[in-house]
């Protein structure tokens, strides 16, 4: 039996119910281990991070430069290893595959990366670096179903082709049905029918399918590589340039036509517009966009400027020091944040309107280090909705914000890491004190009018540190000062019926939300 393949006789019924494609439990990734080489602790870049992302769906992931934003997406796509945890890809733990099985996966899962400078090879042409992934997996590879027999019956001869058992229509490149005569021709595969022969004989039970491909590996990687770059808004005749003759935005284009070259389910966007002018931003969005709805994409959208954000993402998700503190539907968040960060983050988008009044709120300081993160919420040493102590509630505000530095002083003056010549220093009975817990002391509460409760506490604290024991005051300062803030991990509440979640001890029936919080201090 000979015959000629033709295009498909049919289009398969698609399933337009989501279902998850990746799902993330307990993710952590960690550099170095306890104790190091001088002792030190593990910088915990990604910790104990959980959430799902749906087939088709895009899903933002924002937060401060150093939250761990890109470590997270790094690791999704194995580029870091996990330290702990699950990350579940079509169902199957990706964290535990090696080998064979983690390149076969890797052809499922690709990244854009944030800089296109240095993510592109200055040596290689823009059809060499886009040809790349084809040449690393040996593509293509033409998968061939035989439906109607059994596997062990089945035999497929030809240079460019494997067989697979138990094919389906959607799944293969090529299906073939002896009894019916048919061969059916994925949609998507990267030939035609003129392209390609095939014969199947039938004899003593068993089934053999010979394909010969008119097109040597060569000629049909040359041509998908053109199809790539056409599809991303670049030319035919860019081929053969180099990465150094483009524009930062046509570089960017050359990086989501790599990535696209194996035809990818999954795509880990790492900042892919925050190098670019406003007008190229838009350009590349748009493009995003137009790729998902064509080839049925599912994106992690990492990025720092909300208002791109909210423009592209179905979800997001508000991470902080390593910490998933927020997430839920994009509109929904936006127009009523849930958590005391996002609610800082999103008072911090710009207005193009210069007369109107905002109430932005200024965090204080910076993130702690990701080495040493603070024991109970993770944003507590800067939270401006923090729960305080029930004694010091009606203290002014000035006062608690007094208090809460001089603590994270104290906190980081007694965990900085001491250079060699400082623990010398110590050794030869040198002060090496940063400076003066009086000069600290002045600086925070002189110009205050500190309640008599608090001034004790104060000068306790300064006494104990004036003595060396910098830990004990910071642990006299947190019995006196300290709340569940300070001693207990939140839990992930759900605040609204779409299942939007938030790690925030105010969100307990105790406390006035951070929404209401907020309201109150604004009155």
């Amino acid at each position: 039996m000979s015959k000629q393949a033709y295009g498909d006789q049919e289009t398969a019924a698609q399933d337009s119910k989501q279902d998850t494609l990746v799902d993330v439990n307990g993710l952590k990734t960690y550099y170095g281990k306890e104790g190091g080489l001088l002792g030190g602790k593990p910088v915990k870049a990604v910790d104990d991070v959980s959430f799902t992302i749906e087939r088709g769906e895009t899903l933002g992931l924002v937060g401060e430069s150093g939250c761990g934003k890109t470590t997270l997406g790094r690791t999704l796509v194995q580029l870091e290893s996990a330290t702990a945890g699950e990350v579940a890809y079509a169902g199957t733990d990706i964290t535990t595959l090696d080998g064979k099985e983690l390149k076969q996966w890797r052809r499922n899962v690709q990244m854009v990366f944030q800089d296109p400078d240095s993510s592109l090879n200055n040596r290689m042409t823009v059809g060499e670096i886009v040809r790349e992934p084809l040449e690393v997996h040996n593509w293509p590879t033409f998968e061939v179903g035989v439906q109607n027999a059994a596997a062990s019956e089945v035999t497929v001869n030809g240079e460019m082709v494997r067989h697979v058992a138990e094919a389906k229509y959607e799944d293969s490149d090529i299906v073939v049905t002896p009894e019916a005569e048919l061969v059916h021709l994925r949609e998507s595969a990267p030939i035609d029918s003129s392209e390609l022969t095939i014969n199947v004989t039938e004899s003593g039970g068993g089934v053999t399918v010979d394909v010969t491909v008119h097109k040597s590996r060569n000629q049909i990687r040359r041509r998908r590589v053109r199809e790539l770059l056409e599809t991303v808004g670049l030319q035919e005749e860019h081929y053969y340039r180099y990465p150094h003759q483009f524009s930062g935005g046509q570089k960017q284009r050359v990086g989501i036509a790599r990535a696209l070259s194996l035809e990818p389910d999954f795509v880990v966007l790492d900042e892919p517009v925050s190098a670019l002018d406003a007008s190229v931003q838009a350009k590349i969005l748009n493009l995003l966009e137009d790729l998902q709805d064509r080839f049925g994409l599912t994106y992690l959208f990492i990025a720092h400027d909300l208002s791109v954000v909210r423009h592209i993402c179905d979800r997001v998700a508000v991470m902080y020091l390593g910490n998933i503190m927020e997430l839920g539907e994009t509109e929904e968040m936006f127009e009523s944040p849930g958590n005391p960060y996002t609610h800082s983050l999103l008072s911090a988008i710009p207005e193009p309107d210069p007369t109107l009044e905002k109430d932005r709120i200024t965090l204080r300081g910076t993130p702690p280090s990701p080495r040493d993160p603070p024991s109970g919420c993770p944003f507590s040493t800067r939270c401006p909705m923090k729960i305080r102590p029930e004694e010091y509630r009606d203290i002014d505000m000035e006062v608690w914000t007094a208090i809460e530095v001089f603590r994270e002083v104290l906190r980081e003056r007694s965990r900085a890491e001491r250079t060699t010549v400082e623990r010398v220093k110590e050794f030869l009975a040198f002060d090496t004190r940063f400076a003066s817990i009086d000069e600290i002391v002045e600086e925070l509460f002189g110009d205050l009018d500190v309640p008599p409760e608090v001034q004790t506490h104060v000068s306790e604290a300064a006494s104990m540190i004036a003595d060396g024991d910098e830990e004990a005051a910071s642990e006299y300062l947190n019995e006196q000062f300290g709340s569940e803030c300070d001693a207990e991990y939140p839990e992930a509440h759900e605040i609204s019926e779409s299942g939007r979640e938030s790690r925030c001890h105010r969100h307990k029936s105790e406390y006035a939300s951070p929404g209401e919080y907020r309201t109150e201090m604004q009155q």
